[in-house]
């Protein structure tokens, strides 16, 4: 009898935390959903846009000067896309340090 009211109260206890956990995750994915602006949302837009028109593939400083943007802005904007469907990689032989964004 007493072996199963402990089972009983562990399965309650291991519940409580997995509920607590599964709130902890809920809370820090809304904290990674930042709510963008409308010109951060046109711009990611105008990005994919951009790379479908280019066969998938640009170079950052195309991009840039194609949105008309400041290195910072052009930064603040990379740090938004979704990474599920756009990677950057470096450009193969090309300049020191350039990167291209590219349609997964």
């Amino acid at each position: 009898m007493n072996s199963s009211f402990a089972l009983s109260a562990k399965l309650s206890e291991l519940d409580e935390k997995i509920n607590q956990l599964t709130q902890k995750i809920v809370e820090i994915e809304d904290k990674n959903a930042k709510i963008q602006g409308k010109k951060t949302s046109l711009r990611i837009s105008k990005i994919e846009d951009i790379l479908k028109e280019s066969g998938g593939s640009q170079s950052f400083k195309q991009l840039q000067s194609d949105l008309g943007l400041s290195p910072s802005q052009f930064t603040y904007l990379l740090r938004r896309l979704d990474t599920r469907y756009i990677e950057v990689k470096r450009c193969p032989g090309s300049q020191r340090g350039e990167k291209m964004l590219i349609l997964k």
